[in-house]
């Protein structure tokens, strides 16, 4: 029994060091996610909009038909729809970091210093 507790002990740290490997790529591959959608969805009708307000008013085009265009614009690429979907995300990640943390602090009773904006609520 001696001398098998020792490889015992290896095989559970190195699987424990597995699972927080995993952790961090789920938790890399979601704000990959979240960062190509907010770039993609979110900025660019964003940006999108502001050259044409800017440029349209350079032109002489009439504000009200320029906020029209843009809103309109903005409706088509679901910025709204997208913008909740990246809150959700956000949470579910948070959620998910947050509970093998402090699945983990009690485990070993090591204090985990949370952000202040970082909730346990559940996703969405």
């Amino acid at each position: 029994i001696g001398c098998c507790w020792q490889g015992l002990r290896l095989r559970q740290t190195v699987k424990k060091y597995m699972q927080k490997i995993r952790l961090l790529q789920r938790c890399m591959r979601s704000s990959c996610m979240i960062f190509a959608i907010v770039r993609q969805k979110i900025f660019a009708p964003h940006v999108w909009a502001m050259e044409t307000l800017i440029l349209g008013q350079r032109a002489g085009i009439d504000k009200s038909v320029l906020k029209q265009e843009v809103a309109r614009h903005l409706e088509i690429c679901e910025v709204v729809r997208w913008t909740q979907m990246v809150v959700c995300l956000t949470k579910s990640r948070t959620a998910l970091c947050h509970e093998h943390f402090i699945q983990d602090e009690e485990e070993h009773g090591e204090p985990i210093a949370l952000s202040s904006s970082m909730s346990l609520t559940s996703p969405c």
